[in-house]
């Protein structure tokens, strides 16, 4: 684990599942000016985009928010053990071993929360024990969006195989062993925390405030997918349920954000993660910590 953000005596640390090189732009972004966005990545760091093949990084991590007399998990990636599609079959012993590397161990966290049931947000919510999925973390709490859960519930009540693995293997155990709490997207969980709703990429997902001290963190999860939605936030990914809502969410989000003292932080950005969007022109840019 690496910390990524310290303020005073809150801090947030990345868990990486992995990083690497993945789509090219105009596969991750249907539509997209390739010229343009060729013109925008000669800028970008080497763990943003790899110029050799023209492919853009992509990480899969969690972030663990170490707040006074608490420890809070935020997504689980994509976990072990599970039927997923190939290209999410590789190892994942570095993420748990994350945790021992830190001091941290599963009993220490005391919240989990799923921004959406997305199979990279969710994966590590259980642990094969016996034949049978337990929650990972035994003494947490875990907090679902109560609409995510609902529209992906029905998808899998008609038949669409991925969301009925996903519920059955990495959401319904947590369910059934009295662990979860299913929430409205815009809950408050206390003075420090709220959701606020992200809809697009799925109908339900929620970004994360945190307020610690005088700073304010955003975590925008799939809100943002890559850092080229900074200088484009027009164009949503090919995952994006509803993908003109998703990049009026972008829109908003980064309005929000831009020219303040705001810490957003990106599911899927490679390392450092963490920056705060500034205006450039007409648009916007982003600066890494």
């Amino acid at each position: 684990m690496v910390e990524i953000v310290r303020a005073g005596d809150w801090s947030v640390g990345t868990i990486t599942e992995r990083e690497g090189p993945q789509r090219r732009p105009h596969e991750l972004f249907p539509g997209i000016d390739r010229a343009a966005a060729s013109r925008v990545l000669e800028g970008f760091p080497n763990s943003s985009f790899a110029p050799a093949t023209g492919r853009l990084f992509h990480t899969y991590q969690s972030f663990v928010v170490r707040a006074p007399g608490q420890t809070i998990l935020i997504d689980t990636c994509v976990g072990d053990h599970k039927a997923r599609p190939p290209h999410f079959n590789f190892p994942k012993q570095d993420w748990l071993d994350a945790f021992a590397a830190e001091g941290l161990s599963v009993e220490d966290i005391d919240v989990v929360i799923n921004t959406h049931l997305h199979v990279d947000h969710v994966g590590w919510n259980t642990v094969l024990e016996d034949g049978r999925w337990v929650p990972t973390f035994p003494n947490a709490k875990y907090y679902f969006g109560q609409s995510e859960f609902e529209f992906w519930d029905g998808r899998a009540r008609k038949g669409f195989d991925l969301p009925a693995r996903i519920l059955a293997d990495s959401v319904n155990p947590v369910i059934e062993a009295g662990k979860a709490e299913l929430v409205a997207t815009n809950f408050r969980f206390n003075e420090h925390i709220w959701f606020e709703p992200a809809p697009g990429h799925t109908p339900g997902q929620f970004v994360v405030h945190v307020q610690a001290g005088a700073q304010k963190i955003v975590f925008a999860t799939d809100a943002v997918h890559h850092p080229l939605q900074i200088a484009f936030p027009q164009f949503s990914t090919i995952f994006c349920e509803d993908k003109e809502q998703a990049a009026r969410t972008r829109l908003d989000l980064l309005t929000a954000v831009a020219d303040t003292d705001t810490i957003l932080v990106p599911e899927h950005f490679a390392y450092p993660v963490a920056g705060r969007v500034v205006r450039e022109g007409a648009g916007f840019g982003y600066v890494y910590l």
